[in-house]
């Protein structure tokens, strides 16, 4: 039994110590070699030296040898140290009976130099290898697991892979060690390249390594080598492809392919064909089936052709363009265009920017190409198509005439007119004539070179022109205004002749509208006689629009108010009134007529007075106007009616005042008056408006009532016409006179209500007196 110690030893330090020869690490061979030798050798000598080891299967160190002695016999027979150790400093260890227990951890602890170690390895080799397969078969790309066991071998052995003369890395693998058998396992993924192969395990150790091999057989999918992956060809030539298979089993069917998926053959021998295409080689055994596809291209030489046809119409000064379509593979080298045999241009497309009658003519584009055989040549080939060319071309301008001239334009509605277009040229091909007038955007309806209006309207007006228009382009004459003028036309006609409106009514108007060309004067008349705004009862307004070209609308307000009236309709404005439209061709041939009926209640328009003598018969009158008419009119005296009797008696008489202004008049005659008879009498009078009253005085026969307003009219520079209005006449029938002041001069007897100065002269003075 060895004894274990423990030591612990102070040291005190030596200058310039050093290990001449250190412990280093050293194999020896289990069998051969029966001694071994771990260095340690120091300077200066006497220093102390202890020696410790770790053997690899106990679980401490020992202390083996401390100088000068090692700690027991046993040790001593084991190890030993030069005998002259403490003179030279060799205190290297000496290991008898070499055997693998020896194999461990090595210390030289010096004091001032500290410990040097080293490793003591008594190896075996590795036994050789044996390689375990899978079970199962090996197919490509499914991972399969190998294991490698190598028996006895010291320090266990470590393994290295090689796939095909090729290392795996060490990380492929997992190495183990148990009683005395060392393993590898390799799990790898195989592929169609590893069938085979030689799969190789090397088992080794620090001593020496050993190996061993199998051959893989590994099963694959069919693999294709195919006779080209591109071909070009001729459309329609003959050709060959090859397609090699290799597989693991052996394939059971082989086939060539459509695109869409239809076999060939199991060989294929091509011709006919069109167009590019694939072709797919196709190959199936148990693990699988494998395609591959050929690229197919057809060469072809061109077809040409024009692509605006064979014959075109182009326009003068128009630009043309021709394009030659080439199909060809591959693409035309050359496309050409001539005119009859003379080069013109190398292009797909001519351009001809404006193009003249000159131009007309064949065209020929020319394409060529240099396609490629089956075999690898090419060779040229060329096509061709031709156009003909016809240059057209739009109608001259044409020039615009209107018969009967007339340089005013101007022309009466309803009498013949002819336009007449004139063309030197209509063009290629011949155009045809279209009449137009403004504001209408379609052509007239004639096609014709005259246009003639047998009886032309107002609205026939405008301005016209005519153009020519062909298939190229169109000319358009210059422009003629034409104006046809006509009376006015009555626009608006009320369907009521006849209007009534209460007296007094404020703002009351009438109003009419007439539209013509020229442009329509309106005027206004009351019982036929002209009204104007200046007579201060009236005020006339028109407004003009334009209506319809050249037509104007004019409408005319007449306006019952003037500086004159004093308030609204009165009396005098019952009448008939009418509107009348002019222009420079005439008068309106239907014209605007109303009447206005003033709507009042009864009105006195007589004397309030009456005269006679004593004894003599006298008639008392009462004239009343109404519309609509009166129902009744009476006499009373004292508040008593007077009834037909041996004192009094009745006549009634009707008639029309102006315009169907009713005025009765009734008459109580007094029979042989008395003094008793004089005085007031009243007479009352009632229609569908209200009942009203006068009272009438009877007096005694006296000097007429003084005539009322007078006033001077129609002054010329030789004369001037006095009017006045009679007043009562006192009973007896009454005269008039007139007096000029500057000539002295009295006219006497005047039975009229006016009367007319002749041969006056400027700055003449004129007095008026009415006796």
């Amino acid at each position: 039994m060895l004894r274990v110690a423990f030591t612990i030893t102070l040291w005190a330090a030596v200058s310039c110590a050093e290990f001449v020869n250190q412990p280093t690490s050293v194999v020896y061979k289990q069998g051969v070699d029966s001694t071994g030798y771990v260095a340690c050798k120091i300077s200066p000598p006497n220093l102390n030296v202890i020696w410790n080891i770790q053997l690899l299967n106990v679980p401490h160190p020992q202390v083996i040898y401390s100088s000068p002695s090692f700690f027991n016999d046993q040790l001593e027979t084991k190890y030993s140290i030069n005998t002259d150790a403490s003179s030279t400093g060799n205190y290297s260890l000496i290991i008898h009976n070499l055997e693998r227990g020896d194999s461990g951890r090595y210390t030289c602890q010096v004091s001032s130099l500290g410990t040097q170690a080293a490793n003591v390895t008594v190896a075996d080799p590795p036994g050789i290898p044996v390689i375990t397969a899978p079970s199962v078969a090996l197919q490509e790309g499914v991972k399969s697991t190998f294991s490698c066991e190598s028996e006895g071998g010291f320090p266990a052995a470590a393994f290295t892979w090689l796939l095909a003369d090729t290392r795996l890395s060490n990380t492929a693998h997992t190495d183990s060690e148990s009683a005395g058998v060392s393993k590898s396992v390799l799990p790898v993924e195989l592929s169609y390249s590893h069938h085979g192969a030689l799969l190789t395990c090397v088992s080794h150790n620090i001593l020496s390594s050993t190996n061993s091999s199998i051959v893989l057989n590994v099963q694959y999918k069919p693999r294709l080598t195919l006779s080209h992956t591109e071909l070009i060809i001729m459309r329609g030539e003959p050709f060959q492809l090859m397609c090699t298979v290799t597989a693991n089993p052996a394939v059971a069917q082989k086939q060539w392919l459509t695109e869409d998926g239809n076999v060939v053959s199991t060989s294929f021998f091509g011709n006919g064909v069109l167009d590019d295409t694939k072709l797919k080689c196709r190959a199936e055994n148990s693990l699988g089936v494998t395609e591959e596809t050929v690229q197919i291209t057809v060469h072809y030489q061109p077809t040409v052709l024009i692509r605006e046809g064979n014959a075109i119409n182009v326009s003068e000064s128009s630009e043309i363009r021709l394009t030659c379509d080439v199909d060809a593979k591959p693409a035309a080298g050359r496309v050409e265009w001539y005119r009859g045999n003379q080069l013109i241009k190398r292009s797909a497309e001519l351009i001809i920017a404006s193009v003249t009658k000159q131009h007309s003519g064949k065209y020929r584009c020319e394409a060529t190409n240099n396609p490629t055989s089956y075999d690898g040549t090419s060779s040229s080939f060329s096509d061709f198509d031709e156009v003909f060319v016809n240059v057209q071309y739009g109608p001259k301008q044409p020039t615009f005439e209107v018969s009967p001239a007339d340089p005013s334009g101007e022309y009466r509605a309803k009498e013949r007119v002819v336009m007449k277009c004139i063309v030197q040229d209509l063009g290629n091909p011949a155009g045809i004539i279209r009449w137009y007038k403004t504001n209408q955007s379609d052509p007239l309806g004639a096609i014709s070179a005259d246009l003639i209006l047998d009886n032309p309207q107002v609205s026939d007006g405008g301005t016209y022109w005519c153009q020519v228009e062909n298939t190229i382009s169109s000319a358009i004459s210059n422009r003629l205004t034409i104006k046809f003028a006509d009376v006015p036309q009555l626009w608006s006609l009320n369907s009521s002749k006849e209007t009534n409106v209460s007296i007094g009514t404020i703002n009351h108007q009438l109003q009419c509208a007439y539209r013509g060309f020229p442009t329509p004067e309106i005027y206004w008349y009351k019982d036929s006689k002209a009204i104007s705004g200046d007579m201060g009862l009236y005020t006339v307004e028109s407004d003009t629009i334009i209506d319809v070209e050249p037509y104007r609308r004019v409408t005319s307000t007449l306006k019952f108010a003037g500086k004159d009236r004093e308030s609204g309709l009165m009396v005098n404005d019952f009448a008939r009134y009418s509107c009348i439209a002019y222009n420079s061709v005439g008068k309106s041939k239907l014209n605007y007529e109303i009447h206005l009926n003033v709507l009042f209640s009864p009105k006195f328009s007589g004397f309030s007075k009456a005269a006679t003598e004593l004894g003599l018969d006298v008639e008392i009158n009462c004239l009343v106007l109404s519309y609509p008419p009166v129902t009744s009119i009476q006499f009373f005296r004292g508040g008593n009616l007077i009834e037909p009797n041996s004192k009094y008696s009745f006549s009634i008489s009707e008639y029309n005042v102006g315009n169907r202004v009713y005025q009765q008049k009734r008459s109580l005659k007094v029979i042989s008056v008395s003094a008793e008879d004089y005085g007031d009498y009243r007479c009352e009078t009632t229609n569908a408006l209200g009942t009203e009253f006068t009272d009438i005085k009877l007096i005694k026969t006296s000097v007429p009532d003084p005539p009322t307003g007078l006033v001077s009219t129609n002054v010329t520079w030789g004369s001037v016409t006095l009017s006045w209005t009679a007043a009562f006449d006192g009973g007896f029938t009454q005269a008039f006179t007139a007096e000029e002041i500057t000539e002295n001069k009295l006219i006497e007897g005047i039975k009229e209500t006016q009367f007319t100065f002749q041969g006056m002269y400027s700055n003449f003075f004129l007095k008026k007196q009415l006796q």
